[in-house]
This record gives structure tokens, C-alpha cells and sequence, in this order.
């Protein structure tokens, strides 16, 4: 499988990657470079927000390095990992960018047009994301030959709109709803496992 042919290493540096992301997302890492990187280039318009000067780069090196790895994936997957870098980052820098811009044109953060470019970029990143996620999902399943993902709440359903803790409690003679989660998990790789071995869909 593709995922196999993947040396450990870039999987390693993938991961550090997105630590590296969510560390800079809590503590606001490029925006507290911006300033001194606008000082000493004298940035303005489209590059207000000077960290694209750093960030833009390494993406793109990065995008390089992991080139050859995109390619031996199937096109599903590709498709999808491209989907997703796009459209995140034409959130995290394209509307970011802009809002530099708009900003430095109206020195202001706190009107309807900014914050209308503050939703379109993290509505992008989200999107974004989630379509990664999507991606790296079915390369776990082509690894693995097989991916169950449970996401069970109070509330969740199963294909026939019951509530599944109160299905699983009467099918394992429990009526009621069932808040074990030893129970639950064992009877969701069950209902999983019966729903692969006759080809349906399990929709809990």
C-alpha cells in the first residue's frame, strides 16, 4: 500500500508539522512575528501580516519534500490531500492576507467586512481540515484493510433512527440505555463486523 511505502521518518515529520501548527494556533506564533518581520521589510498591502514571509516558504518546501509521497498514493487520495491543502490555505493565507491588507487600508479589526474575512478564512481552514482528515482516514483503511471510527453521544442513532445505547442495551438483554463503555465498544465492532461480512452500510 501506499502508506507502507512511506518511510517512518516523513510520517514523523508530518506529525511534528501539525504539532508545530497547533502550538503556533494556541499561542499565536505568527502574529507575534508579524511586527518585527513588517518593520524590518517594510511590508505593506497583501504582506501587512508579515508572516508570510517565513510561513509561505516553508510550505512550499515542505510541499516539495513530500511530492514524491503524494504521488504514490491513489488518486482518491490524492484528490482529496490536494483538496484539502488548497482550500486551507487559501483560508490561512489568502483571506489572511487580505485581511492585512483591509486592515492597513482602514486600521481597523472590529467591523462587518473584517470579520466577514476573519469567517470566510477559519471557515476555510476548517473545511480544510476536515477534508484531510477524510484523506488520512482511507489511507488508515488501505493500511489496515479496515477502519471502524465511533462516534457515539447520548443521542447518537442507529440506520433505523433508534437511539443506539437503548438498541444495544435490549439486544444485549440490558433495557434501557447502556453508559458502559466496555459494553458499547464491543457491541459496535460487532454491529461493524456484521455490516462488512453481508457488504452493508452501518450507519451508528
Amino acid at each position: 500500500t501506499p502508506s507502507s511505502s512511506i518511510s517512518r521518518w516523513k510520517w514523523l515529520a508530518l506529525t511534528l508539522v501539525f504539532l508545530f501548527l497547533t502550538y503556533d494556533e494556541l499561542f499565536s506564533v505568527h502574529e507575534r512575528i508579524t511586527a518585527p518581520l513588517r518593520a524590518a521589510f517594510h511590508t505593506s498591502g497583501l504582506l501587512y501580516y508579515a508572516w508570510v514571509l517565513v510561513y509561505v516558504p516553508v510550505v512550499a518546501l515542505l510541499a516539495l519534500l513530500f511530492l514524491p509521497t503524494w504521488r504514490r498514493f491513489e488518486v482518491p487520495v490524492r484528490s482529496r490531500l490536494a483538496c484539502a491543502a488548497g482550500v486551507f490555505l487559501a483560508g490561512a493565507v489568502g483571506f489572511e492576507m487580505l485581511g492585512g491588507a483591509y486592515e492597513e487600508a482602514f486600521g481597523t479589526r472590529t467591523d462587518l467586512a473584517y470579520g466577514l474575512l476573519v469567517a470566510a478564512e477559519e471557515s476555510l481552514e476548517m473545511t480544510g481540515l476536515i477534508i484531510l482528515t477524510q484523506g488520512l482516514l482511507i489511507v488508515l483503511q488501505h493500511a489496515t484493510g479496515s477502519t471502524l471510527v465511533q462516534i457515539a453521544g447520548e443521542r447518537s442513532c442507529d440506520d433505523r433512527g433508534n437511539d443506539i445505547r437503548t438498541a444495544i442495551g435490549a439486544s444485549e438483554g440490558r433495557p434501557g440505555l447502556i453508559h458502559d463503555d466496555a459494553v458499547l465498544n464491543h457491541a459496535f465492532r460487532d454491529r461493524a463486523l456484521e455490516g462488512h461480512a453481508t457488504g452493508r452500510r452501518v450507519a451508528l
